[in-house]
């Protein structure tokens, strides 16, 4: 099997380091159209067919209540999930045929979900998936300020690309405006959003998290 760079399932989270990219993506997986980055709990959401919206929910807990368990941050990672990362093709734009695993050859062919990947600079690296959606993140800087993350270091937000929604940042300190938001990016998918019960657990979970780390 080879990678299929055409698919139109793969999800790019653009946005700079510690800015809340991996939260955002265990919001995405609360529901049954999308994998959690970890590719063994990725594979059994593929294969289940009965309780996945509370399966889904209990995967997007485990790295947010790990980190607040272990004062340190646990998250699902790239690497991990398909052998390779952003930093990778910077380095040499085919590493992903060189490195990936089996699975992420795997996951661009099928067609019935959506899986993500990250990009910490220009949103580009992945460009030679031509079909990729990408997710950029937008007023993030106090989230970094709070975490006393450098933001002069910050990448810069690239408005150029192709299938591109705008998340804002912001509204995380509100549950209403992020239920809205989160419904905004499903609709761009295509998809309705309606786990907002769970959305707002882990909302406040990620509140007692993200200065740890996370």
């Amino acid at each position: 099997m080879k990678i299929n760079f055409q698919t139109n399932k793969l999800v790019i989270l653009h946005y700079p380091g510690n800015a809340g990219g991996k939260f955002l993506s265990l919001c995405l997986n609360l529901h049954k159209k999308f994998l959690p980055q970890n590719k063994h709990f990725a594979k059994i959401k593929m294969e289940k067919n009965n309780d996945i919206d509370k399966w889904s929910f209990s995967t997007s807990n485990i790295p947010l209540d790990q980190t607040i368990l272990l004062k340190e941050r646990i998250d699902f990672g790239c690497k991990q999930y398909a052998g390779f990362n952003y930093s990778n093709l910077l380095r040499n734009p085919i590493a992903d045929e060189k490195m990936c695993n089996h699975f992420w050859k795997f996951l661009t062919n099928q067609q019935n979900m959506f899986f993500c990947m990250v990009d910490h600079t220009d949103g580009t690296a992945y460009s030679r998936y031509v079909n990729r959606k990408t997710i950029t993140l937008i007023n993030y800087e106090w989230l970094l300020q709070n975490r006393k993350i450098d933001i002069n270091n910050k990448h810069i937000i690239n408005k150029t690309l192709n299938n591109q929604f705008f998340f804002n940042m912001e509204t995380i300190n509100n549950a209403m405006s992020f239920q809205k938001e989160i419904c905004k990016l499903f609709l761009f998918f295509d998809i309705v959003f309606s786990s907002f019960e769970h959305l707002e657990i882990i909302r406040k979970k990620f509140f007692k998290a993200y200065l740890i780390g996370y």
